[in-house]
């Protein structure tokens, strides 16, 4: 009493053979992979090869760890990248969101320095293949103006609609996210955190959300109304279809 659906993807760039569309458009945008190097599949460095076709003279900068095989990041960088080598927090915090803050902040932190107007925050793990995923996420930000009257906040950021939950209050998604160099630095270079009482419930994606709402100036109302009206204010919640996003979970 079902149908089902396969969605076929190349695992590597020399299969990829989708074409983007053209563009005059000269935006500077820098992609951000975040997170261990995923070596099943040479996933990452796929992933680098797919950006140079899909994210066109864009940089992208690996924000990974300071223990990682040296010889295979060389890899990464005659593929072009750029590789930040962090040093692990010594607490890695709930879900590990302490990794999460500290490779994604340092590898914002280098995209502002190069120069880039927007960022696209993308984990290690996962891939968009949409050939036209540079012009779909600008044009969501320009079809989409920010309403509200937080002038720390540049333009709205685009989340996924994955783990943005409805009734989890203030709980926006972040595996992968695009926006403002200004915005995404505020969103991610937050404080570590130290401790979790173990009677908390603590989500990264509550956290982070909800500290980027006080940094720009709101104040939280912590009801299911506010919650929404955060979303409905401050993001583009969109589908990873549209993206054709891919998590590799080996």
């Amino acid at each position: 009493g079902q149908f089902t659906t396969l969605h076929r993807r190349p695992m590597y760039a020399k299969d990829y053979t989708l074409v983007r569309d053209a563009s005059a458009d000269n935006t500077r945008l820098a992609v951000v992979l975040q997170g261990p190097i995923i070596k099943d599949a040479d996933f990452t460095l796929e992933t680098i090869k797919f950006y140079r076709i899909i994210f066109p003279n864009t940089p992208v900068i690996v924000s990974t760890w300071e223990d990682e095989d040296g010889q295979y990041l060389d890899r990464l960088r005659k593929e072009g990248a750029e590789v930040l080598l962090n040093k692990k927090p010594t607490y890695p915090g709930p879900s590990n969101v302490n990794f999460q803050i500290t490779s994604t902040a340092a590898g914002i932190k280098r995209a502002k320095d190069i120069g880039v107007d927007y960022v696209v925050k993308n984990r290690t793990d996962q891939r968009v293949y949409n050939p036209n995923s540079r012009k779909f996420l600008l044009n969501l930000v320009k079809a989409f103006p920010l309403t509200h009257n937080y002038p720390l906040q540049k333009q709205r950021t685009v989340n996924l609609c994955f783990a943005t939950f409805k009734y989890k209050l203030y709980h926006a998604s972040d595996t992968f996210m695009f926006g403002t160099g200004e915005d995404m630095l505020a969103y991610f270079d937050v404080a570590l955190v130290e401790d979790q009482p173990r009677d908390e419930i603590f989500t990264p994606e509550h956290y982070l959300f909800s500290e980027f709402l006080k940094r720009i100036g709101r104040a939280l109302k912590w009801t299911l109304e506010d919650s929404l009206e955060t979303y409905a204010e401050h993001l583009v919640v969109v589908d990873q279809a549209s993206l054709d996003l891919y998590w590799h979970k080996p």
